[in-house]
């Protein structure tokens, strides 16, 4: 082969192989804080159904909500269910996180819908009596 057909092909795969290794390198250090889901922060995983109560000026009530959380390695994924008792329509997100302390969890949420603009995050804590 000649030197610029090789130059192509190396040039090519280079530029195939280089974002999918930032990608993993990005995740890999991205991750790196995180515990691995042992002992009592197994009892987050599953199916959990309650309430909340939003406090602030405006008297709501409370909340009822479905969650689901699901775990692979350190990682932790969930989703949110509630229906929003201002316009009356189901919000659906998306959790991912993990805990970065014995009891406390991070997660970052997105809305399911990806045609909605809602994100944030969210610090939870596993009860210290149980």
């Amino acid at each position: 082969m000649e030197t610029p057909i090789i130059a192509a092909v190396i040039s090519g795969i280079v530029a195939i192989v280089s974002p999918i290794i930032t990608y993993l390198i990005t995740r890999i250090y991205d991750r790196r804080g995180l515990g691995r889901i042992l002992g009592r922060r197994k009892a987050l995983i599953g199916i959990w159904k309650g309430s909340i109560v939003q406090d602030n000026d405006r008297e709501l009530g409370a909340i009822s909500i479905d969650m689901s959380f699901t775990s692979s390695g350190k990682v932790v994924e969930g989703n949110f269910e509630f229906v929003d008792p201002i316009s009356n329509q189901v919000i659906k997100l998306k959790f991912t996180g993990g805990f970065y302390h014995e009891q406390f969890a991070k997660f970052d949420y997105t809305n399911a819908d990806e045609l909605v603009v809602q994100f944030g995050s969210a610090i939870m804590s596993l009860a210290s009596d149980g």
